[in-house]
């Protein structure tokens, strides 16, 4: 007679021990609080609609009229980019005034507080002459600066100077249009202004072609 088995019941264990447990629901816990309530889910419908209407709202607004800036009011203009026009200053030699009639046939020059002679020697010199010319009548021959300042270069001041026109005043009488400057470049070359163009150069301080002396006093 063969004896029995016991059958020995092992008591019931559960898959996770406790602390794992407790583990387990502290990492499933922000999962689960993610899913959004009823209240969350019809909040975010009406801002839903709400950027719809908004949307429909601007796309039906009627396109805005252009503003005509001769009509608008002067406050409207302020700050459009429009330069202001500004209107051009006169030149040097533009302006009325400057030269004075003066006895002996000088002319008083207010820009620059001197006197010229009002007219050049007349005939072709050379730089030592022209400078004894002027000498003789207790004036000087002028700087460079002196005689390109005549030069009006708005070009609205002509008078006749041999076959040119010089851009100075008519109140000088010019018979040519090279006139020779009191600067010398060493021993043998002189400066001397075209009073056509303004343009200064040099030549032989010895040829007397084509060249004029013109005197000024006070400088």
């Amino acid at each position: 007679m063969g004896l029995a088995k016991s059958r020995t019941k092992t008591p019931w264990r559960p898959a996770l021990s406790l602390p794992a447990a407790l583990l387990a629901c502290l990492m499933l816990g922000p999962a689960f609080s993610q899913t959004p309530t009823i209240e969350e889910l019809e909040k975010r419908i009406e801002e839903a609609k709400q950027a719809r209407k908004a949307q429909e709202a601007a796309q039906a607004e009627p396109p805005r009229q252009h503003v005509d800036q001769a009509s608008a009011p002067p406050a409207a203009k302020q700050g459009t980019g429009e330069k202001a026009v500004v209107q051009p200053r006169p030149g040097p030699d533009s302006t009325t005034g400057r030269f004075d009639e003066v006895a002996g046939g000088l002319l008083r020059d207010h820009r620059i507080s001197v006197t010229w002679s009002a007219s050049d020697n007349g005939e072709d010199i050379n730089w030592d002459d022209a400078d004894s010319y002027c000498a003789r009548r207790g004036m000087r021959l002028p700087t460079v600066a002196q005689l390109q300042g005549l030069v009006d270069r708005s070009g609205t001041l002509n008078t006749p100077c041999q076959t040119k026109q010089c851009k100075v005043s008519a109140q000088f009488h010019l018979t040519g249009p090279r006139f020779w400057s009191r600067q010398r470049e060493g021993a043998r070359w002189a400066l001397f202004v075209h009073l056509d163009n303004g343009r200064r150069s040099f030549d032989y301080a010895g040829t007397r072609k084509n060249f004029r002396a013109l005197c000024v006093r006070g400088a």
